[in-house]
């Protein structure tokens, strides 16, 4: 039985080297990053540790190819065609561990988080596909944005990371408030901030929780109906 999996912590400070540089936008150098943290793992994808780790680099490099994506028109199809496929191959790793692995508690509920978050990214990059008005080749996505958020949302509700599933709940608002459903975007902001307060009450000890993530978002999508109706009686009395 696997207690824990284990994190081998050079990959690891290269993988959260890639993570900074992607948010700093220098997409060449996150890229190197992301692959010097691969290599720096054991060859040993037996090992149910190694092919988790590996898994989550190769997700938030996917993740960072979509977002390149929208910085680059030129290289946009095959960025979003790339990131697809690497995040198919995370969840892919996540379920076979997941099949093939008899687990603790502890170690189900960190790598149901690591699933549920893989699921998360695969609705980030629809949803970056459809803004861009492009579609993935080779069926690679036959999903919407939503479907991914939702699915992700049960996983992470039985994981360990609140980090991860306030970020799911905030992505899927802002999807759905960007879609013209802001009944529906204030309706899954409240179910993030239930869950937050849930947890944060009944499991003290889950990694991240943070239901001021939760007051934020519902405080931003607010200030953003506000300055949409305003926009509105300006134009009625422009008209």
């Amino acid at each position: 039985m696997i207690q824990r999996f284990e994190i081998n912590p050079h990959a690891q400070a290269l993988h959260d080297e890639g993570l900074k540089l992607a948010n700093q936008q220098d997409f060449r150098l996150a890229y190197e990053a992301f692959s010097r943290a691969r290599y720096a793992l054991p060859w040993n994808f037996d090992d149910p540790s190694v092919r988790l780790q590996q898994a989550r680099i190769t997700r938030d490099s996917s993740m960072t190819q979509g977002e390149h994506a929208l910085r680059d028109s030129a290289t946009s199809q095959a960025r979003i065609d790339y990131a697809f496929r690497g995040a198919q191959a995370a969840l892919r790793a996540t379920t076979e561990v997941q099949a093939g692995e008899e687990l603790s508690d502890i170690a189900k509920r960190y790598l149901l988080s690591e699933h549920g978050a893989t699921l998360m990214v695969l609705g980030k990059l629809a949803a970056i596909e459809e803004e861009l008005d492009i579609k993935a080749s080779d069926g690679l996505n036959g999903q919407s944005a939503p479907y991914y958020f939702d699915h992700a949302a049960g996983f992470l509700a039985q994981g360990s990371n609140r980090r991860y599933e306030d970020e799911n709940f905030a992505y899927w608002a802002r999807y759905e408030w960007k879609h013209g459903q802001p009944k529906r975007a204030a309706r899954t902001i409240g179910w993030g901030m239930v869950r937050s307060i849930t947890t944060l009450v009944s499991d003290p000890d889950s990694y991240g929780n943070s239901p001021e993530v939760m007051l934020d978002e519902l405080a931003n999508l607010t200030k953003q109906g506000l300055n949409r109706r305003k926009n509105i009686l300006r134009e009625r009395l422009v008209g």
